[in-house]
């Protein structure tokens, strides 16, 4: 799902990233399902940012961020 990034080369590690720009107060982002195969008894993830110059919205969380969310 994505609202307002783009896939590029530059990286970290892995093959490619997300490059995340606004010029304006606005909510941004891309976010990724992962269905774990049944009877999973353990995941391992990790994850890496890099920033500059970020300006806060309205809101305490309108930051750069990673999250992750387990449902079911």
């Amino acid at each position: 799902n994505n609202w307002g990034g783009y896939i590029t080369n530059t990286k970290h590690s892995g093959r490619f990233s997300i490059e995340i720009s606004n010029n304006k107060p606005t909510w941004t982002g891309i976010d990724q399902s992962v269905i774990l195969p049944e009877g999973a008894k353990r995941i391992a993830g990790s994850g890496w940012i890099k920033t500059d110059n970020i300006i806060q919205g309205s809101q305490v969380w309108e930051v750069a961020r990673i999250g992750v969310e387990f449902y079911n």
